[in-house]
């Protein structure tokens, strides 16, 4: 018998999302997280939806990776995040 596992949807807000360089650098992070099943970027509202499979652990490290990669949560920015974005920006318009 198939066990079911449930989808679930964590969406957040975050700063210096310019790009579509942006959001392959966002997606390429987000879905190397074991139980990602999709990622979701909306650059006009600096949105990010993620759909997974587990437990609420995933939330955490995403939020982690995003910090990292220059994408704080909305209103936790700063010139560090600002900088680190752009050079996250860069490298998602060169993995094509």
């Amino acid at each position: 018998m198939e066990e079911y596992v449930q989808t679930r949807q964590y969406t957040w807000l975050v700063e210096n999302i310019k790009c579509g360089g942006c959001a392959k650098t966002v997606k390429n992070n987000l879905n190397a997280i074991e139980g990602v099943k999709g990622v979701d970027v909306d650059l006009e509202e600096g949105r990010i939806q993620l759909s997974y499979h587990g437990d609420d652990d995933i939330k955490e490290e995403a939020m982690s990776r995003m910090i990292k990669a220059g994408y704080p949560p909305k209103g936790d920015s700063n010139l560090r995040h600002y900088v680190t974005s752009y050079v996250s920006c860069m490298k998602g318009r060169m993995s094509d």
